[in-house]
């Protein structure tokens, strides 16, 4: 599958490697690299690593005329293009094709649905996609540990915040939940609203610019119907997890006694079900999954990228600024043919490490 990066308008596709040809931009000593600059509010996307860009029209002409950047070379490690409204992108070490997503001409609205109705194929496709994301909240297969772990970082990123410096994995929810309820100070605030619900009006606003609401609802609603097992397996772990209840006092040692620290207490959320997410929480995944892959939407929901490579490989999670808990899931979970939790002759749901309910 092509990797590709999205910023604002900028849309960066890896390649295969080639040796720079065309015409080799100059980069100034100590100036970064502007990759592109707003017309109307001067903001640009820019890199301050070293990095090479070179322009050959030859290894673009799959690309409409006047939306080829260029191709960007990095030979360290990484590079990070920056922008002043818009969540940084980590580029590791590779060749990329810069573009424009789109070029507007005169009259043309971006906020215009370009997608006003599914066609034969990707109404074929629903079926699939619903599958698959029934199946992935319904695995009992061990955690794919690297992946979910790119996937907090890329998330953070995504939301505008540093990745967090620990990464905590636990055999349970419950365990996540014990762990998680002796936080500290130095781990910091929840995040899960920034991480999951104003990530997702975010993408949502833009995914609306270019698919009609019908569109979308009709898209939301056969790829993530109901799923009665997994929101009663949600609400069996909900209810036996002990809530991590503080005082107001508990909540100012975490957050510090200072005008901030007052305010972060006041809004912090103090329960299971506020601080951390599971899999009924990220099910609307799959919806944007089938617009990346069967729309074409990439741009538009690069950012979530990082939490679909999270659901596809946890249960739980629980996000804070500087620590985040994940949770593997289940390895059993067992419904009866009304989707009700149940197994007959033990427990309808088990952790690795033994938590059952």
């Amino acid at each position: 599958m092509t990797e590709i990066f999205a910023q604002g308008d900028l849309l960066i596709e890896r390649v295969p490697d080639v040796a720079p040809s065309g015409t080799l931009a100059e980069i100034a000593e100590g100036a970064p690299l502007v990759l592109l600059e707003g017309e109307a509010t001067g903001h640009c996307h820019a890199i301050r690593e070293r990095v090479t860009l070179f322009r050959d029209d030859d290894l673009a002409r799959d690309i409409p005329a006047g939306l080829y950047l260029g191709h960007l070379q990095i030979a360290s490690a990484y590079a990070r293009v920056t922008h002043q409204e818009h969540a940084p992108l980590t580029l590791p070490r590779g060749t990329y094709r810069v573009r424009r997503q789109r070029e507007l001409g005169l009259g043309m609205r971006a906020s215009s649905p370009t997608e006003q109705a599914l066609s034969a194929g990707q109404m074929a496709a629903l079926g699939d996609y619903r599958a698959r994301w029934r199946a992935i909240r319904r695995s009992t297969a061990p955690a794919d540990r690297d992946t979910a772990e790119q996937g907090v970082r890329l998330a953070y990123e995504a939301a505008g915040l540093e990745p967090p410096a620990r990464i905590v994995w636990c055999d349970s929810p419950l365990a996540l939940s014990g762990l998680a309820g002796r936080m500290s100070q130095g781990d910091g605030g929840n995040v899960r609203f920034r991480l999951l619900d104003r990530l997702r009006r975010r993408i949502a606003s833009q995914v609306e610019a270019r698919v009609h609401r019908k569109v979308l609802a009709a898209v939301d609603s056969a790829v993530n119907p109901a799923d009665l097992l997994v929101a009663a397996a949600a609400d069996a772990v909900i209810r036996s997890v002990p809530e991590q209840n503080l005082s107001m006092l508990g909540q100012l040692r975490r957050t510090g006694l200072s005008f901030p620290g007052v305010l972060q207490a006041l809004a912090a959320p103090r329960g299971f079900s506020t601080c951390a997410a599971g899999p009924h929480d990220l099910s609307w995944l799959g919806a944007y999954d089938y617009l990346r892959e069967v729309l074409g939407l990439h741009a538009e929901t690069e950012p979530l990228r990082g939490l679909m490579q999270l659901a596809t490989s946890i249960s739980w999670l629980q996000p804070h600024e500087h620590t985040c808990w994940l949770a593997e899931r289940p390895n059993l979970m067992c419904g009866d043919a009304r989707d009700r939790p149940h197994h007959a002759s033990g427990p309808a749901l088990r952790y690795p490490d033994g938590w059952s309910i």
